[in-house]
């Protein structure tokens, strides 16, 4: 974060973390943030939509249907 003068930074582990690197980074949770695979893909489904298309067309992701059961099944 610092060679690149940035105040917040965003460590995203495809495999996730040990068990100890939240409890240790929990201090910095203001400017450092953790996040694991699924908290990414969380996060992009959210916004998805609102990526323009270049974006979109670039990322590896195929929308799929399916059917849904419905709550009074």
């Amino acid at each position: 974060m610092s060679k690149f003068n940035s105040q917040h930074g965003l460590v995203v582990a495809w495999g996730g973390f040990k068990q100890n690197v939240p409890k240790v980074l929990a201090v910095c949770f203001h400017i450092l943030r953790l996040w694991s695979q699924d908290d990414l893909l969380e996060q992009l489904f959210i916004c998805f939509d609102k990526l323009d298309d270049e974006i979109k067309a670039e990322l590896p992701l195929k929308r799929v249907w399916t059917v849904a059961l419905s709550e009074n099944a």
